[in-house]
């Protein structure tokens, strides 16, 4: 079964409030974790391993994260979708009358594909810049993977409601093979 990447169904029906939550508690449940097994104090040196200018290059560190996070679903819509760069829409927004978030950004495929490919690429980012960095900071203490982690769990907020919405509105969704 295929998957139209861009379907018409109602985005808020998940809720936003509903998809932070997900992402607030895999962040406190592994911020927790950390602080239970390491401390908070050395939670707070992470920025230590940022240098002299730690304070400030946290903030790209962030910003770093967001582009990344949009990358790597572009790497994995390309490689377990098998679609061609073209076929990888990205698109960028400005829009102050959008409230607290003006800042619209999103990479996902321009074209249907596999079910199990679409959920993969909309999770990767989840997995390798939330899970990955988190389990590393827990086996090694490492502040700085702590911080990559909680921020990486932090932004699964933005690819909940897709997920959830491919999942419970499998219909609305599917679509012919494109190869037939």
């Amino acid at each position: 079964m295929y998957v139209d990447p861009d379907p018409e169904c109602d985005e808020a029906g998940w809720g936003t409030a509903r998809s932070t939550a997900v992402a607030v508690t895999a962040a406190v449940a592994f911020g927790g974790t950390y602080v239970a097994t390491y401390g908070l104090d050395r939670y707070l040196t992470y920025t230590d391993a940022l240098g002299r200018y730690g304070v400030v290059l946290q903030f790209g560190v962030m910003i770093g994260l967001v582009v990344l996070h949009e990358a790597v679903h572009a790497v994995a819509y390309a490689i377990l979708g098998g679609l061609s760069w073209d076929e990888i829409a990205v698109e960028v927004g400005l829009d102050f009358d959008d409230g607290l978030d003006p800042l619209h950004h999103s990479v996902h495929p321009a074209r249907p594909l596999r079910r199990r490919a679409y959920y993969a690429g909309v999770a990767a980012p989840g997995v390798v810049l939330g899970l990955l960095p988190a389990a590393l900071a827990l086996a090694t203490g490492s502040a700085l993977a702590a911080f990559v982690g909680v921020v990486g769990l932090l932004l699964v907020s933005t690819d909940v409601p897709p997920l959830v919405e491919a999942w419970r509105h499998p219909e609305a969704m599917a679509v012919a093979d494109p190869a037939q």
